[in-house]
């Protein structure tokens, strides 16, 4: 009986791997395998160890269910040595949360100044923000002034939003190398706010394109979710929101890796995703560029600083012709409800 049920668990369990090659904008619900993937791993993984490894019962069925789990796996944890102070390209992505300008979320904007003065003194030499907030005639929120260093960045704002006082919300790349050419993607089957942008930026003898991009929000309210009550009276709404949230993100990243496909220079791409690693998004993108946790992280790399920790849905990408020397994810930056991602690149000697 039990190898019976362990045949359908395994066939059920291909059938969730291999969905996730599947875009949810043609069947939408395909996108909620992507959830039940930690469980599956939790599950096929600590089974292979325990009965295999530890109680020495080989079994055909749990070493197929452990060797179907590996690629996910990969997605899950990484373990690379970490230079301390390597040479090259480096770059900070960094979803800045409007830098909390609103009042609920901190006091005489306390956590506001310290997340700024984070980001002004990192010494990146490119830095990427998702949730950009920028108020020019502000003391505190005249980002751009502020982050520029009096000349050292040039910088590249595009709002998505401007309101009624000329305050911007948006998108930004700060760059201290020469910028050559900047745009804007469109996410033509879309309309929301969200958007990616891209500045092509000069590094010795070569020009790397940088791309910024911040996907569809899921909308996921934690509050409710977290509590069985507010669990069951949102269940129709979170399903909903999950749909569209899915749907606009399949077609958001069709059109973003059709321009990076197009991009004559090496690719750096800095982005919110507001996916797991294990989504038809993250997919679409590694089938272009490799992802720089997985090449070159330590751990779990979880990158949102929030109410359900263990989530990693920021991500920087690279192209064939690049490598990354090191991965960080820099944690005691806890201002944002992200944490910031820092990143060293090197051209590869056979592509210079």
């Amino acid at each position: 009986m039990f190898k019976l049920l362990y045949k359908l668990f395994l066939f059920l369990t291909a059938l969730i791997y291999l969905s996730t090659f599947f875009s949810p904008g043609w069947i939408w619900f395909l996108g909620l395998s992507s959830f039940l993937i930690p469980v599956l791993l939790f599950i096929h993984v600590v089974s292979f160890i325990f009965w295999t490894l530890i109680r020495g019962k080989f079994s055909i069925y749990l070493t197929i269910g452990f060797i179907m789990s590996i690629p996910y796996l990969l997605l899950t944890v990484s373990w690379h040595p970490q230079e301390q102070n390597p040479q090259g390209i480096s770059v900070l992505s960094y979803n800045v949360r409007v830098f909390n300008v609103y009042k609920h979320l901190n006091n005489n904007f306390a956590s506001s100044k310290k997340m700024i003065d984070w980001v002004r003194q990192d010494t990146s030499a490119i830095k990427c923000f998702q949730e950009f907030h920028n108020q020019k005639n502000s003391p505190i929120f005249n980002t751009v002034d502020i982050i520029s260093n009096g000349g050292e960045y040039e910088s590249y704002v595009k709002p998505q939003v401007i309101n009624h006082k000329g305050d911007e919300f948006g998108l930004a790349i700060f760059s201290k190398y020469p910028v050559i050419n900047k745009g804007m993607v469109v996410f033509e089957q879309s309309d929301s706010n969200n958007s990616a942008i891209y500045a092509d930026v000069v590094y010795g003898h070569d020009t790397i394109r940088i791309y910024n991009a911040h996907l569809e929000s899921m909308s996921i309210n934690e509050n409710s979710i977290l509590s069985r009550a507010g669990l069951s009276n949102e269940l129709d709404n979170l399903m909903e929101r999950l749909r569209e949230g899915m749907t606009v993100r399949a077609n958001q990243v069709n059109d973003l890796m059709r321009h990076i496909e197009n991009s004559p220079y090496h690719v750096i791409l800095c982005c919110d995703l507001n996916e797991l690693p294990y989504s038809y998004v993250y997919g679409h993108i590694k089938k272009k560029l490799a992802n720089s946790f997985e090449k070159g992280g330590k751990g779990f790399g979880f990158s949102y600083n929030g109410k359900i920790p263990f989530l990693r849905i920021d991500n920087q990408f690279f192209s064939s012709g690049l490598e990354v020397l090191k991965y960080k994810t820099s944690r005691k930056a806890n201002y944002s409800d992200h944490y910031p991602i820092k990143c060293v690149y090197g051209i590869k000697k056979d592509s210079e």
